[in-house]
């Protein structure tokens, strides 16, 4: 099979639509944050980020571990049951994540909030500070909720929609906080801010699941659901430790300044990585579906050109970024952030190695078998664990960003073993080393005119010249075939149609016009 059998596919077309509007909100998500860190390097010192930072690794813990991953398990089990046209089995678990949302936050907001004094030794260094989670775990428990209901959305592949309230969401989470930043200078505004957001949006998020949550139910067999969810939870916290543990390492055996400087290095590096999250957000409902209709042969289809895809667009992206790290670090703060460039780059770049580790996964969640991402994602935290307790002593932060690099590095590998022994494994070796070569030899000559000119006023330059370079190489090396084209020209929207056929012309990906296809 090729790109050309997913030709006409509406629900292939939906997705590849969807993906387009959340690679919109990734970068606005993104682009709204770095105004917000840039700013807060600016009039604040690297322990405050660091405090900000110590905040974020508190709601993730809430936000990933303490949802039990029932959101993730009824975004499988609504598409199954909707492909299968049993409406009345999707009502119903979608009202069971309702009421899992409700319980779950409230018992975190009761964590947090009566725990705030020994929690804020830890995440803010003195108990002093304990008003402050007090406050925060009012924001944490609206965000935690509002996470359950959007999970309908998601559910039920209402992307465009889903992406357009993120987007507004993340801007006002971020902008808010940076005016009363600007206000206040104190954590105090910031959160204060996320509150407010928070309650909105889970307003929001909740009138707009209403129609998923009325008609009639019929109740199913729950033990099937807890069975998958119990080694995908599993999964989870290891994940999630292995995702994060350098941080947490960072934060107790060094300084709120080492974690502060640490996180705007990770962060930026997540202006380019929170990419690959919007691919596979949608894959994986779609993935579902194609299960539940025993189509084998277009979900092994999709993985592979999703990596295909995905490899063209990021690695060029994350050679790039890394190249332009030192000038983009040197503009926060008066120069201190300059310290993160070896690990933004090292995730960068590693990310690019390792990115078809999670569509993979996606694939196998997408069968049912939650307990192989348990087995990635345990190989995946030892990995971290082990190089970061070896590595940070001697290296500091670059030792961390090894560390976190190489739990992606060790998911990808066991990923695509369960992959290809499930049958889903997807890979275009030839698209990968076009695209890897023709970013690498862009990263290369942009490099030398970052050493030649040495200011960051070019940095503009820089992204202008890598682009032109990439595109030049591009053309001659041509990754991209015939049928993908055709692909293509069904899944964009119809208004870029025309910028679009300039550029496959420019590329030679197709000798005829575009407009001569059928619709």
């Amino acid at each position: 099979m090729s790109s050309g059998d997913i030709y006409g596919d509406a629900a292939a077309r939906h997705v590849a639509h969807s993906s387009a509007f959340l690679y919109g909100q990734s970068i606005i998500t993104a682009l709204s944050g770095f105004v917000f860190w840039y700013y807060a390097t600016k009039v604040t010192s690297p322990s405050f980020v660091g405090e900000v930072s110590s905040l974020y690794l508190l709601s993730s813990l809430a936000s990933t571990l303490l949802t039990f991953s029932v959101p993730s398990v009824v975004q499988r089990y609504i598409p199954m049951y909707e492909a299968r046209g049993e409406k009345e089995a999707s009502v119903f678990v979608a009202r069971l994540l309702v009421a899992a949302g409700l319980a779950i936050s409230m018992a975190v907001f009761a964590f947090i909030y009566f725990l705030a004094g020994p929690l804020s030794y830890y995440f803010l260094k003195s108990e002093n500070q304990a008003f402050l989670l007090r406050y925060f775990s009012f924001s944490v428990f609206f965000g935690l909720l509002s996470a359950f209901f959007s999970g309908l959305l998601v559910a039920h592949q209402k992307f465009r929609l889903y992406s357009m309230i993120n987007s507004v969401y993340f801007t006002c989470y971020y902008m808010l906080a940076l005016i009363t930043l600007w206000k206040m200078r104190s954590l105090t505004g910031v959160i204060i801010a996320w509150t407010a957001t928070n309650l909105a949006f889970l307003m929001a998020f909740a009138a707009l699941s209403v129609p998923y949550l009325k008609g009639r139910a019929r109740r199913i067999e729950v033990k099937p659901m807890i069975r998958y969810g119990i080694p995908l939870y599993a999964s989870n916290i290891v994940s999630y430790g292995s995702s994060l543990i350098d941080r947490y390492v960072v934060l107790f055996l060094s300084t709120l300044s080492s974690l502060g400087i640490y996180n705007i290095a990770i962060s930026s590096s997540g202006v380019i990585t929170s990419l690959l999250s919007a691919a596979l957000s949608v894959t994986y409902p779609y993935l579902s579906g194609l299960f539940g209709r025993n189509d084998a042969k277009r979900m092994k289809l999709v993985v592979r050109l999703t990596v295909k895809y995905m490899t063209v667009a990021f690695v060029p992206l994350a050679i790039g970024a890394s190249v332009i790290a030192y000038p983009v670090l040197s503009l926060f703060g008066t120069g201190e952030y300059t310290a993160g460039t070896v690990p933004l780059a090292t995730v960068l770049i590693l990310s690019a190695i390792s990115l078809p580790g999670g569509i993979y996964a996606n694939a196998l969640l997408a069968q049912g078998k939650s307990h192989k991402i348990l087995v990635g994602s345990a190989a995946s935290l030892a990995a971290n664990v082990a190089i970061s307790a070896a590595l940070i002593g001697p290296l500091g932060i670059e030792g961390a960003a090894l560390g976190l690099s190489s739990s992606s590095v060790a998911y990808f590998g066991v990923m695509a073993y369960y992959a290809a022994r499930a049958g889903v494994f997807g890979f275009d070796a030839t698209a990968a080393w076009k695209s890897w070569l023709s970013s690498l030899g862009m990263g290369a000559i942009v490099m030398g005119c970052e050493i030649a000119l040495r200011s960051v006023i070019f940095i503009p330059v820089y992204v202008l010249l890598g682009a032109a370079v990439w595109l030049l190489m591009m053309r001659e090396l041509r990754p991209l075939d015939e049928s993908d084209a055709k692909l293509i020209e069904q899944i964009v929207p119809a208004g870029t149609r025309g910028i679009l056929e300039h550029l496959l012309s420019f590329l030679r990906v197709r000798e005829e016009e575009l407009s001569s296809q059928p619709a």
